[in-house]
This record gives structure tokens, sequence and C-alpha cells, in this order.
């Protein structure tokens, strides 16, 4: 179905929109209607509803819970990395993900033992991984 083939590329537009005008609330709002389906990868929906949920408490200066949220996701997404044997494309956008917020709370000493552990998991995405060496 020719609807079903763009929803995910107008859910992620939606996404960013309500993003780029501040309308957090209203973001997370908006992920709590929508079905796991509804986005590209499984583990999206849960990401983008926290991370409204993060932008939230940034907006409100409270980077305590912001951070704590973040964690959250870290967390989150390196399970669903190491407990799902994922496809090249969806590993390497999760794992982009998880980099991006593990760098601001994770030492450089264990992010590289994180790496370490996902080329043994992922070992056709050795030379993807390679790249994110700290």
């Amino acid at each position: 179905m020719k609807c079903d083939s763009i929803k995910a590329a107008v859910v992620d537009l939606k996404i960013r929109l309500l993003i780029t005008l501040g309308k957090f609330k209203e973001g997370s709002d908006f992920i709590d209607s929508l079905q796991v389906s509804d986005f590209t990868y499984p583990y999206k929906k849960e990401l983008n509803h926290d991370n409204f949920v993060a932008l939230n408490f940034a907006s409100n200066m409270d980077t305590i819970s912001r951070d704590k949220v973040y964690k959250k996701m870290a967390t989150y997404l390196e399970g669903y990395i190491t407990s799902n044997n994922l496809k090249s494309k969806e590993f390497q956008e999760a794992y982009i993900e998880l980099n991006g917020l593990s760098e601001k709370f994770i030492d450089s000493t264990t992010l590289n033992r994180q790496l370490d552990s996902l080329k043994i998991q992922y070992p056709n995405e050795v030379k993807f991984l390679d790249f994110f060496n700290h």
C-alpha cells in the first residue's frame, strides 16, 4: 500500500517539526498515539518518546531529570542492540543513536569495551564500529 510506505517518513517529519517548534509535551503525546509499526524500527517509538520527555525537562532547566532520561535511553538502546540480531542498516542506525547518547555519560574505556563486545556479536559490522573507536 502506498500510504503505508510513506507513513514512517511522515511520522519522522512530524517528530522533527515538533522538536523544532519546542512542542515537547505534544510530541510525547503524539508518540503515545502511534503503534510500534508506525516507525522505521521498533526501538524508535520508545526512544522518540523518551527524547521528548528529556527535551521537556531540558526546556524547564531540569538537567538532572534530563540526564536520567538520556541514561535510560542509552541503557534501552544497548539492550535492544545486544538482545536482538539486527540487520546491518538497523544496527548501524541504532548504534549511531546509542553512541550519541553514551558519549555524554560513559568514559572512553567503557565505550571501547562496548565496541569490542559488539564486534564479536556483529562481526560484519567491524569496519563500521572501528569508526567509533575512542
